[in-house]
């Protein structure tokens, strides 16, 4: 019940010689094909594609859910029967889709972490260039000031 059956192995018989087999029956004439234009059409510039991730994320954000009172006048309203076997795949399925978005809502939050750790830093160097430039801006006066006193 549970092992899997064992093949056996036939052995045939020898192919007799001599038997005639009969004509094939002539082959019917193909449809013709039209011909195809050696060089195509041109469709135009591609579209352009997004230049970083956030720019494709901000397509999106506007975009409206239905909320769950209009998914529930999409379903159906009748009953299904589910083997046990299939509904066992079922909640694994739905357990495995689960953790796969619960990994990518965490790998969103760690690039948006990043994203701003990234621009923290990109503004303490312009605020330490913005200094260091003025601390020389004074420099240059106070020697040009002497300079020409």
């Amino acid at each position: 019940m549970f092992f899997k059956k064992k093949k056996k192995e036939i052995e045939l018989p020898p192919m007799p010689t001599g038997i005639q087999f009969p004509a094939l029956p002539q082959a019917k004439e193909l449809p013709y094909v039209p011909e195809v234009p050696e060089t195509l059409p041109e469709l135009g510039k591609p579209a352009e594609k997004p230049t970083s991730l956030i720019s494709e994320i901000e397509k999106y954000k506007d975009l409206e859910v239905p909320e769950l009172e209009e998914k529930k006048a999409l379903e159906l309203k009748k009953e299904s029967f589910v083997k046990i076997e299939h509904y066992s795949d079922i909640i694994d399925t739905i357990n495995m889709i689960k953790s796969m978005l619960m990994g990518t809502t965490d790998s969103i939050n760690k690039i948006v972490e990043i994203k701003n750790l990234k621009e923290n830093q990109f503004e303490s160097w312009q605020n330490s260039l913005q200094s260091i430039s003025k601390k020389l801006a004074d420099m240059d006066n106070t020697l040009f000031e002497k300079v020409i006193e």
